[in-house]
């Protein structure tokens, strides 16, 4: 319901909460595709915040994993190769898996 808030407010910014059934067919047109373009952008800028979001953590956990690494005895030089190595795999597995979808 958090995103149905957002588009309320959205739409009272907008001047979209007018008496509906008053307008003309045109107005009612207008009004929809207003409602509709407010929606999107309210969507959009949530799928913005969620993978910002995730890119944060994600960035946060790697760091915690190196310095875990560092701190067991490993070199930089290792732990960097092994990051980088990780990385190359999942990169693979993701080709695949978007190979396996088309």
């Amino acid at each position: 319901m958090h995103n149905r808030r957002q588009r309320r407010k959205l739409e009272k910014e907008l001047g979209l909460l007018k008496e509906f059934k008053k307008l003309s067919d045109a107005g009612k047109k207008e009004i929809q595709k207003r409602k509709r373009d407010a929606g999107i952008q309210i969507h959009l800028k949530n799928v913005q915040e969620a993978n910002h979001n995730l890119e944060m953590a994600n960035a946060e956990r790697e760091a915690k994993f190196i310095q875990s690494l560092i701190e067991s005895g490993k070199s930089e030089e290792e732990v960097m190769r092994m990051i980088e190595n990780n990385r190359r795999v999942q990169e693979k597995k993701d080709l695949k898996r978007a190979a396996k979808k088309k």
